[in-house]
């Protein structure tokens, strides 16, 4: 859901940029004041990070860091994929290490 989406629907949202936010590992109480978060960070790895972290102090996420981890490596996903009977393209995985 995008920003004209919240706004269509008249839900309150507050726009963080993870470029500028920090946490306090040791003061969760203002994280503590969003009923969730959706987390659409460009950077992988700063998202991930801000996850783990909300979902630390018990924050509401709408994609946990388990399951961002998951989507974020994609031979994990297709293997979750697969396991769970999941139409998934053909997929196969080699590894090019060469055999001594």
């Amino acid at each position: 859901m995008d920003l004209a989406a919240l706004e269509k629907r008249g839900i309150d949202y507050e726009r963080l940029d993870d470029r500028t936010i920090s946490f306090d590992l040791e003061d969760p109480q203002p994280w503590r004041a969003f009923d969730a978060v959706l987390e659409r960070s460009i950077s992988f790895t700063s998202g991930l990070n801000a996850l783990r972290v909300l979902n630390a102090f018990g924050v509401p996420t709408v994609n946990t860091a388990a399951v961002a981890e998951i989507c974020g490596d994609k031979l994990t996903t297709s293997v979750m994929l697969a396991s769970a009977a999941c139409l998934n393209p053909i997929t196969s995985w080699h590894s090019r290490l060469k055999q001594p």
